[in-house]
């Protein structure tokens, strides 16, 4: 009976045995397994971000692109419009531009010295038809410094600006010389027995002149100005 137990215990011993290593086989297969799908998953994931990183790298390249593209296309307008504003910007283009601004700054003066050409070398040979100096001279003041005065006193003008009458005065002189010279007119002449200089020098003289006694009546206003403002504030 005792071999007989014995017998049955070394049976169920060997079975337990051969269970617990079944199980540990069965373990190790699971831990295989295990193993084997974390590195699958590993490498998936890696592939994704490869994939990805593929992905963006691309997309930057066509987003670098892209910009490129447009930068070129925004340095293209920027050269064209460049080149536009040059063209308009011409040199002739630009004195022009310079000669309106002043146009504008010097009106008030320009109105002024035109008007006094009229009545210098229009009015006056129209009223006076022979030549009286005492006349003439007279005449010559009234119509240089009144109108002058009256531009002044109403601040359309700065003193300064009266030497712009010298290069206008002379200029439309010029372009009358050849009517000037039928009656004498301020001497410019040159064909007269007495007058042996040419007209066009005549014709500075006459422009210095009139500025001359331009600047001469400002100054005048100017110390009449003075000496009201001081006996007002006595």
């Amino acid at each position: 009976m005792k071999k007989d137990n014995e017998a049955k215990m070394k049976e169920i011993l060997n079975e337990l045995e051969d269970e617990l290593i079944e199980e540990k086989k069965e373990d190790k297969e699971e831990d295989i397994d295990k193993e084997d799908k974390i590195e699958e998953t590993v490498d998936e994931s890696v592939e994704d971000e490869i994939d990805e990183s593929e992905n963006v790298e691309e997309e930057s390249n066509d987003e670098s692109e892209e910009d490129a593209e447009e930068t070129i296309e925004i340095e293209e307008a920027e050269k064209e419009e460049d080149d536009l504003k040059e063209v308009k910007e011409s040199p002739i283009r630009q004195v022009g531009i310079y000669l309106i601004e002043k146009l504008k700054k010097y009106k008030y003066i320009l109105i002024l010295d035109f008007a006094i050409f009229l009545f210098l070398f229009f009015v006056i040979p129209m009223i006076i038809l022979e030549v009286k100096p005492v006349i003439w001279m007279t005449l010559f003041l009234i119509f240089t410094i009144l109108p002058t005065v009256a531009f002044y006193l109403k601040n359309l003008f700065k003193k300064y600006q009266i030497m712009l009458g010298i290069p206008f005065f002379y200029l439309c002189i010029l372009c009358i010389l050849d009517s000037c010279t039928i009656k004498d007119l301020y001497g410019i002449t040159s064909h007269g027995a007495l007058d042996k200089s040419p007209a066009w020098i005549d014709a500075i003289l006459v422009t210095f002149i009139i500025v001359f006694f331009q600047y001469v009546g400002l100054t005048v206003m100017d110390i009449a100005k003075k000496y009201l403002n001081n006996r007002k504030k006595k």
